[in-house]
């Protein structure tokens, strides 16, 4: 340990070492009032099991969304950006390490009794930051599932996760107290997640919306059924999302009031689709297709709408390119927005894969996907056992009489009952000419070079990535059967990281 040296009041050393002291604090002034100048802050607003469509900048007909709306006109909408993973903890993993699920190590929820972790040798983006000099904090949902030395924030609280405008005013505070120092602040909200409590109910209590749905008048998509109970739940999630919007928009007005909206990037995204069936917790689009704004104060072009491919992986990359602090040792399996923020339709941005391994850990589910602007191809490793649905969407009021039977149901909107349960080992659909993902060309032979090419490209990128489930699982060909119960040939599968037990 060093030591200081006890300097004489006064001595001739004294009065020169405080010449220089002065000299060189004047020096630095103007290169710390310059780094304060361009200290690059950070905020992403993210929204809970909320499907791209249902925001009104995304063409929804009855939405209400004028906060979001203004963040796109004034910044990059991405028409088409994937969560890549349907389950809000593993896909808030993806979001905060760059990494695909089959790599960073949570595979499900963190909390009891999933205990879904990251692995031990990765590191999220808010480690990353807080050591390049940031404040970091997480305000609202976390859902997160960490190691000693994962997750050490600044500031975390999981109590305002339904109040935006409590998680805003502690962002404030939070933004105050750094004073120059540059921060990353995450605003998670569980809006527009439903509880399915009757509407009566939601009225009589607890925090109201901006207006009143009526359920008889509320859009129904088509991948859903439409009966009184869906509605009621429609009704809802409806009105969350309204509520979302005027929460976001406190947050944005609060950036300016602070005056930090001019060195600010913010990021709004969904972590996943809405919690219903066709569609949450599966690849299908309604579970995977979530919306993405971007908005970077150093853009000149405003109100653009990309049709880049992009996901969830993309936000860590994104981020260290913003902030300028340095990856972690590892590659990353997303790339940095910031190079087509002003791009209407960048090349090189066609297509992109989606991996699940399960929500809970009584759905293992493990999923691998590719999709292009027209093509989807879902791999569905564990196609022997029955889809489960998350016990949330099972139990609660619009789907449970279903499951059950009790009404008779043959069919879950436009898919038959049988077919959602119990699915495919490959499923390819044309999304141009087939959007509800009904008919499966899989196994169609106009379609087989189609498919090889698909399943070529994502066996690559799987590879690429590291996912180990290929030491036991070989994606079927078209016209191959299924391999079960062996072992992959070597060097089908990519090499194991570190020396762990075998």
């Amino acid at each position: 340990m060093s030591r200081a040296r006890c300097i004489a009041p006064g001595s001739k050393f004294s009065r020169g070492f405080g010449k220089w002291l002065l000299a060189a604090l004047l020096a630095a002034l103007p290169f710390q009032a310059s780094w304060a100048a361009e200290a690059r802050n950070v905020l992403l607003l993210i929204s809970d099991n909320h499907t791209r469509p249902d925001l009104g900048c995304y063409g929804h007909p009855q939405l209400r969304t004028p906060s979001l709306d203004a963040l796109a006109a004034g910044g990059t909408r991405f028409a088409n950006a994937y969560a890549t993973t349907p389950s809000c903890g593993p896909s808030r993993a993806v979001i905060y390490t760059g990494l695909l699920t089959h790599y960073n190590g949570q595979y499900t929820h963190p909390h009891a009794p999933h205990n879904g972790v990251l692995a031990d040798d990765v590191t999220t983006v808010f480690d990353l930051l807080k050591r390049g000099g940031y404040r970091t904090a997480l305000l609202g949902k976390g859902a997160f599932g960490a190691r000693q030395g994962q997750y050490e924030f600044d500031l975390f609280d999981s109590s305002v996760q339904r109040d935006m405008s409590a998680a805003t005013a502690r962002a404030e505070t939070f933004i105050r107290e750094a004073g120059e120092k540059p921060f990353f602040i995450v605003l998670a909200s569980h809006d527009p997640h439903p509880s399915d409590r009757p509407i009566a109910a939601r009225r009589k209590s607890g925090k109201q919306p901006p207006r009143q749905l009526d359920p008889d008048t509320v859009v129904v998509p088509p991948h859903l059924p439409d009966r009184p109970d869906v509605r009621e739940s429609l009704t809802e999630y409806y009105e969350l999302i309204e509520q979302m919007d005027v929460g976001f928009g406190e947050a944005l007005e609060m950036l300016r009031r602070v005056e930090k909206a001019e060195n600010t990037l913010v990021m709004f995204f969904s972590d996943q689709g809405a919690p219903y069936p066709n569609g949450g917790y599966s690849h299908y689009e309604p579970g995977v297709a979530v919306p993405m704004i971007v908005s970077s104060p150093k853009a000149r072009k405003r109100g653009v709408v990309s049709e880049a491919m992009v996901s969830l992986a993309d936000v860590t990359p994104t981020v260290l390119d913003w902030t300028g602090v340095a990856p972690p040792p590892y590659k990353l399996h997303g790339r940095s927005l910031l190079p087509i923020l002003e791009q209407e339709s960048p090349s090189g941005w066609d297509s992109v894969v989606l991996s699940h391994v399960m929500h809970e850990v009584t759905m293992y589910y493990p999923m691998r996907t590719i999709r292009d602007r027209r093509y989807k191809l879902i791999w569905n490793i564990n196609y022997r056992t029955p889809w489960a649905d998350a016990s949330e969407v099972t139990r609660r009021a619009p789907w449970a009489e279903t499951w059950r039977g009790g009404r008779g149901d043959k069919f879950i909107g436009q898919r038959s009952i049988e077919k959602y349960l119990w699915r495919e080992p490959i499923e390819l659909y044309d999304l141009e000419a087939d959007p509800l993902e009904l008919v499966n060309l899989a196994d169609d032979p106009s379609h087989a070079e189609l498919r090889l090419a698909l399943s070529n490209k994502l066996l690559a990128r799987l590879r690429e990535t590291g996912d180990n489930w290929l030491e036991r699982y070989q994606l079927p060909m078209p016209g191959e059967k299924v391999k079960i119960g062996e072992m992959s040939p070597p060097g089908y599968s990519p090499p194991r990281r570190g020396k762990g037990e075998q």
